[in-house]
Formats: structure tokens, C-alpha cells, sequence
């Protein structure tokens, strides 16, 4: 005979509230508590909630949190998972949800559904989106992961994924974690260098965002999207970075 445990009723009126009446009228730990049904079946996860939030200080800092430190706090492995799915699930619907509002993404409408891409990244990473002719976009994909500081911009790698799709035009974005979505020197120089590469094939790198939370910079309005390495080299932009403000990057 299987025990129905005094929780199991405390569960069924939650969900039944949460269905009657939206999670307005819930507190955070209320719904962590609820989230942690589905992946903590017989223990109380109300108290696990209040401690979670207690030790990250929020619900987002819970799901922000590193697997290591979930772990160290006892969490099985199905928990963690499950906490960590949240964020990455949300940056997928953010993103959808964004592309649906919209018939055809022009380059320059795309600063939005890049926040979305980089919502709860905890690492530096490079995105690449692809269009035809009629700008009709053909591929979308993440080309590059990083650190907390760097990621790699792999030349190659965007020039052959540009030729597999028979692209016409290119946009790119990455994220930074410092706060600032002002473009380093190396996202510069770089970029002009995918900007020669592409041209050479007949593609054109119609933008480069950088993302820092809820911040964008286009490197279009910003007037540093160079078509070559050595048209940045020329302008008044290359000396404004110094020996040592490049040697500090590195």
C-alpha cells in the first residue's frame, strides 16, 4: 500500500491556487517551492526554497547560481538541472517570442532578440545570423564560447558557415559580463577582420552588436565597423587605443 504523505494535499492545493489564480498572489519562495515539486518529490520544499534564496540572496540569484555551489548545498543532480533549465528556456522563449513579433528581422532590429540569446550567460560567447538576398534569414547559431572575458572570433569557422548557406549578409553578436557594452579593441580589430574575410566571398557584415544586460551597442551607430583591418589602422579610433590600454585587454 502506498503512504500519502501529509504534503502531498499541501502540494494539490498549490497547484490549484496557482491554476485559480496565476502566480500574482504567490511569494517568490512560493514558487520556487512549487517549481521543486517536479524534481524533489517526498521532502518539504518550502523550506528548501526559503533556504535557497536565503543563501543567493533572490529567485533569479538561485537560478543564476553555479552548479558547484547548488551542489554544495546538497541539491541532487535532477535539482539542479531543473533550476538551471529555467534561465536557458526563458532566453529561448524571450528570443521566439521576439521573432514573432516581427514579419522579416532586419539587421538592424536584432539588438532586442540578442538580449534575449545572452539572458543568463555566465560566459562570453559569439553568435552568428545569416541572410539571403531578400534579407530572409537562413541560419542562426552560436559560433563561439568563451570565458568570462574573451571569446574566440574563429574567421574560418563564420566564412565556411557563410559559404554552406549561400549567405549574402551577416550580423554578429557576443555579450559582456563586465557591465559595459563598449567594444574592446580586439572585438574591433577583429571584426574588421570578418568584415575583409566575408567581403572576399561576397558577403557583407551588415552588423556587430555587443550586449552587456540590458544594454546594446551597434557597431554600425557607433561608427566602428570597419570593412578591413587596415581602414581601422588608419583611423583616428586606432590611436585612441594605446599600447597599454591593449596590453591591459590581454
Amino acid at each position: 500500500m502506498i503512504e500519502k504523505h501529509d504534503h502531498d494535499g499541501h502540494r494539490d492545493r498549490m497547484r490549484k491556487k496557482y491554476m485559480e489564480h496565476g502566480a500574482e498572489i504567490f511569494e517568490r519562495h512560493e514558487m520556487l517551492e512549487m517549481l521543486l515539486y517536479y524534481a524533489v518529490p517526498r521532502k518539504d520544499t518550502n523550506k528548501l526554497a526559503h533556504e535557497l534564496i536565503n543563501s543567493f540572496g533572490s529567485l533569479s540569484g538561485v537560478f543564476d547560481a553555479p552548479p558547484h555551489l547548488l551542489k554544495s548545498m546538497g541539491l541532487t543532480t535532477n535539482v539542479i538541472v531543473l533550476l538551471k533549465l529555467i534561465p536557458d528556456m526563458m532566453s529561448i522563449y524571450l528570443e521566439e517570442r521576439e521573432r514573432d513579433l516581427r514579419n522579416k528581422i532586419m539587421p538592424d532590429d536584432m539588438h532586442e532578440i540578442f538580449k534575449c540569446k545572452f539572458f543568463g550567460k555566465t560566459r562570453e560567447m559569439l553568435y552568428l545570423v545569416l541572410f539571403d538576398s531578400k534579407f530572409n534569414e537562413i541560419y542562426s547559431g552560436l559560433v563561439s564560447k568563451g570565458d568570462l572575458r574573451h571569446v574566440e572570433i574563429d574567421i574560418r569557422n563564420i566564412c565556411q558557415t557563410a559559404l554552406m548557406y549561400n549567405a549574402r549578409y551577416a550580423v554578429l553578436s557576443h555579450n559582456h559580463l563586465n557591465g559595459s557594452s563598449l567594444p574592446s579593441y580586439n572585438d574591433i580589430y577583429y571584426t574588421a577582420a570578418v568584415n575583409e574575410a566575408l567581403a572576399k566571398i561576397g558577403v557583407t557584415l551588415a552588423e556587430h552588436y555587443v550586449v552587456a544586460g540590458n544594454e546594446s551597442l551597434s557597431f554600425t551607430n557607433a561608427g566602428v565597423l570597419f570593412s578591413s583591418v587596415k581602414e581601422f589602422e588608419e583611423s583616428p579610433l586606432f590611436e585612441y587605443y594605446s599600447e597599454k590600454t591593449r596590453d591591459k585587454e590581454e
